[in-house]
């Protein structure tokens, strides 16, 4: 989604600005749709590029990235093949610490990227709706006089006024509704980040086998500062967006450090252990014959 582009010719005069809906926004005139499972919500989300849409409703445009989805495709499938073929003589070798199974959390990555691609349309461009707040301040536009300096055009729908009393109370309540966010969304990044974390342990046993120490150190490390201590402390150190906006270089400053401190570090020592590893192992078999 370009989220520097609003689709339609706008300009708001000082005190006022944009404010993204929420996923469960409801619309005036919009049908009731059918309650559905989540599977089925899933199979209607993949589906949908290839359904006719109706007519009587309001159609934005919007893609789906074919591109993504095929790459994803690819990604998934090298990256199972590789754990595969870990099994055995590898792990045997060197145990939860083998080479193979690095690739464990690009399994998932690409597992998680193929389902959000097919599942979400891209949007060229945001797309403001009409809202009793909207009226009134064209009305307080048009009173003064300032339509050509605050053009105000390009609305598409319209959000019903109990959506619009949930986004007034939200905004009086950011502050706790922040926090509780924040902890929702670590709460998500850590489920998800220990699925890699199960697929190397439910491959290996986590038995150490005949791998050094310094090899387990090192692709933990990377395993699991990659997947879970990366996201939960990013998201623990840089601020909210609105204080992003307030000290956009701070935040550079504080990306840039966390990312070489917890993402950098691990990786670099974790390709070079599992290189290590790849030309101890050998990627190929000389045979033999007998005279």
């Amino acid at each position: 989604m370009a989220r520097n582009k609003l689709h339609g010719l706008w300009k708001l005069p000082k005190g006022y600005s944009f404010v993204i809906l929420p996923g469960d926004a409801k619309f005036e005139d919009d049908p009731e749709g059918e309650k559905l499972s989540p599977m089925a919500k899933l199979g209607r989300s993949i589906t949908s590029p290839f359904r006719k849409g109706d007519q009587q409703n309001t159609v934005l445009s919007c893609s789906y990235n074919l591109l993504k989805i095929a790459a994803a495709v690819v990604q998934l499938i090298f990256a199972v093949t590789t754990l595969y073929r870990a099994r055995g003589d590898q792990i045997n070798q060197y145990g939860y610490a083998a080479f193979g199974l690095t690739v464990a959390p690009y399994a998932w990555m690409s597992l998680l990227n193929l389902l959000g691609n097919a599942m979400s349309p891209q949007y060229p461009s945001l797309f403001v709706v009409g809202s009793a707040s909207l009226d009134k301040l064209r009305a307080k536009v048009k009173e003064q006089g300032l339509e050509a300096e605050f053009p105000l055009s390009g609305a598409v729908g319209r959000i019903t006024p109990e959506t619009e009393q949930r986004l007034q109370d939200y905004q009086q309540n950011w502050h706790d509704s922040t926090k509780i966010r924040l902890s929702i969304r670590r709460a998500c990044h850590f489920g998800l980040a220990v699925v890699p974390i199960a697929v190397v342990g439910g491959l290996s046993g986590f038995q150490p086998a005949g791998s050094a120490v310094y090899q387990r150190v090192w692709t933990m490390m990377w395993l699991v500062f990659g997947s879970v201590l990366g996201p939960l402390m990013r998201s623990a150190i840089t601020p909210p967006r609105s204080e992003r906006m307030q000290n956009s270089n701070v935040s550079g400053e504080m990306s840039m450090i966390t990312t070489l401190l917890f993402y950098g570090v691990p990786a670099i020592g974790g390709l070079v252990v599992v290189g290590q590893m790849i030309t101890e192992y050998g990627v190929c078999n000389r045979l033999v014959t007998g005279e």
